[in-house]
């Protein structure tokens, strides 16, 4: 009867034999032939019994205060599943229990009570040490004791205990997965990348309090902000600068302003667009289609062969340059200003902003909505903003779809500024292409919110229907 009880309790957990490898922890089970024939009933002391190391000693787990309550006025529901140690002297835990000997132990310390000093066990064979291992993540997995985090913590460091063991310290990432559905923890190869992705990425720079709220999707999804991110670096960013190095500066930066798990999503996404920025070089005009002038400007390349990406970039702004803005001919053959011709040195650029340095407050707001709700119509953000008498002209109710590409995520982001949600300079830095009549409209923008900015009224502002964008 002792045996068949301890075949519920124990559920899945690790004997001398593999488990049945499925797709899902929760349905591990033991083998149909199992039996108990090879355990025996003992009764051990504390000192025999010590707990079974399966995470790193930097990992340190809260006592469960239900578990020490229960414990200390009922005793041990059910005996501890053991195994002694091959050339050792000692038994551990092999099929969960590391929690309840540490009540147990620390209430021997407290009542010093002898009740507390044994431990009804069932002695077994020696599973094998990932075996009993990955038996405590999965006795805490069914339990609900675990966060996907903890879990990834535990799984990567089996794996890497595993690895270091071997003389050419390497396993590749399916030899590992091998390695955990034989020793009866079932898992997909997608799923362990997860692991190690959080594990050596997000570990070191996020908090626990945060990764601990971390499901696998939300892993998913920040890996895939940083492959995308990656592959925008190598296509369009100087390659001297160490895309890794920078993104972990990122993620540092992003974790550290946020403690729920969509505000650092939403971070991590929003300061990818940037990196450019964050890595503290100057803008970057050096991709293979831009040459450089004997004064030092950035201008287009005839050579059609080193025209194939064709981006077109905007010189970071400044206080200085504020009134200037570059930008390079596309690939796509739309005819725009010459790179190192400023528009601020343009006569008719020059007479346009005269114009508009003579509007009204409301009519500056007018012009920044109609550039705005333009940019919405080119690039699918129609229900990001609507048309309403404030400040700038226009206001942010919504934000991209998360499945929007980095140039909607960009223009967002500047109209986002624009809107005036955020005391940022008037930075302009887009890495992409964008069509003349686009460019215009960006460029409208930015002088109406630059003039709003800088003649402020004191009169009331003038009221705009309220609308989105049409088209």
């Amino acid at each position: 009867m002792l045996y068949k009880c301890l075949y519920n309790q124990i559920q899945e957990q690790t004997n001398s034999k593999q488990l049945v490898p499925t797709t899902k922890l929760s349905e591990a089970t033991l083998p149909e032939d199992f039996t108990f024939e090879t355990a025996k009933e003992r009764l051990l002391s504390l000192d025999e019994i010590e707990p079974l190391q399966y995470q790193p000693n930097s990992v340190h787990h809260v006592l469960d205060s239900s578990l020490y309550e229960s414990i200390k006025h009922v005793g041990l529901q059910n005996p501890l599943v053991v195994a002694e140690v091959p050339n050792e002297k000692v038994f551990v835990p092999i099929a969960g229990g590391n929690s309840r000997l540490q009540v147990l132990s620390r209430l021997y310390d407290e009542t010093g009570e002898e009740s507390f000093a044994t431990v009804q066990c069932v002695v077994s064979e020696w599973p094998g040490l990932a075996r009993a291992q990955l038996a405590h993540v999965i006795t805490n997995h069914v339990h609900k004791r675990y966060s996907f985090a903890s879990r990834a913590i535990a799984i990567v460091h089996i794996v890497d205990s595993e690895r270091n063991s071997k003389p050419s310290k390497t396993m590749p990432q399916r030899d590992a997965v091998l390695f955990l559905v034989s020793n009866g923890y079932p898992i997909s190869q997608s799923a362990f990348s997860y692991m190690e992705y959080l594990v050596h990425r997000l570990q070191p720079r996020v908090s626990i309090e945060v990764l601990n709220k971390l499901s696998m999707i939300d892993v998913r999804e920040l890996r895939e902000i940083e492959t995308k991110a990656n592959e925008h670096w190598q296509d369009q960013i100087e390659l001297s600068a160490n895309f890794k190095e920078l993104y972990a500066r990122l993620l540092k930066e992003a974790a550290s302003q946020s403690t729920e798990v969509e505000d650092l999503i939403e971070r991590v996404r929003y300061k990818a667009n940037y990196l450019g920025e964050i890595s503290g070089l100057e803008p970057y005009y050096g991709l293979d289609e831009l040459v450089s002038h004997d004064d030092g400007n950035p201008v287009a390349s005839t050579d059609p062969v080193n025209r194939s990406l064709g981006p077109v970039l905007v010189e970071k702004t400044t206080e200085s340059n504020r009134d200037e803005i570059t930008k390079t001919s596309s690939s796509d053959g739309v005819n725009q200003p010459d790179c190192n011709t400023t528009l601020s040195s343009n006569d008719t650029v020059s007479k346009e902003r005269e114009v508009i340095a003579q509007r009204t407050i409301g009519e500056l707001r007018e012009s920044a909505w109609t550039a705005a709700s333009h940019l919405c119509n080119s690039y699918n953000l129609n229900k990001c903003i609507i048309n309403v008498s404030t400040q700038f002209g226009y206001q942010i109710v919504a934000k991209p779809d998360c499945d929007s590409s980095t140039t909607q995520y960009q223009l967002w982001n500047y109209l986002d500024v624009f809107a005036g949600s955020h005391d940022r300079p008037l930075d302009v830095t887009v890495w992409t292409e964008l069509n003349d009549e686009d460019w215009r409209a960006l460029i409208d923008l930015w002088d109406a919110v630059r003039l709003i900015r800088k003649n402020r009224r004191t009169d009331p502002p003038e009221p705009l229907s309220s609308r989105g964008p049409t088209g």
